[in-house]
């Protein structure tokens, strides 16, 4: 496996580690989203691949250095456990944070993983349960003598 996929597999593992009872996705570029429609009572979590961008190279030994954009979805329905929806991803958005300053190398994995500030959105689906939505997007830093 890659250092990409591995990266993305130990998101997930975090992402279950803190919001046990939510669905967790790993969503491939050519994947089609999960419908909102279909969203589980807990909450669901799509990690997208994202983009590692170009590299920095170093020379001596190679060495490829990346700041890899990984988007990750937070979505709820209307009420979590008599939550709002804003409330509710909200929460899990907190859950998963506590769990990436608790391990910012994803075990040794990645130099660093930070985050930006989520983008907070509606869901609409017709006939479907209002729900709300949150993009995060992580940026883990790491090297490897591997570029693919």
């Amino acid at each position: 496996m890659s250092l990409q996929l591995d990266i993305l597999a130990a998101l997930k593992v975090l992402a279950r580690s803190a919001l046990p009872a939510a669905d967790v996705d790993i969503i491939a570029p050519e994947d089609d989203l999960p419908a909102a429609d279909r969203l589980s009572p807990d909450g669901r979590i799509v990690i997208e691949y994202g983009d590692p961008g170009e590299p920095e190279i170093d020379l001596c030994p190679p060495t490829y250095n990346y700041e890899h954009q990984i988007p990750i979805g937070f979505a709820a329905s209307k009420a979590i456990g008599g939550d709002s929806a804003v409330r509710a991803v909200a929460s899990m958005i907190d859950s998963f944070s506590a769990a990436i300053a608790a391990d910012r190398t994803l075990g040794g994995l990645v130099d660093y993983l930070d985050a930006a500030a989520p983008a907070i959105d509606d869901m609409f689906t017709p006939g479907a349960t209002p729900a709300r939505e949150a993009q995060v997007v992580l940026t883990a830093i790491y090297a490897t003598t591997r570029p693919l």
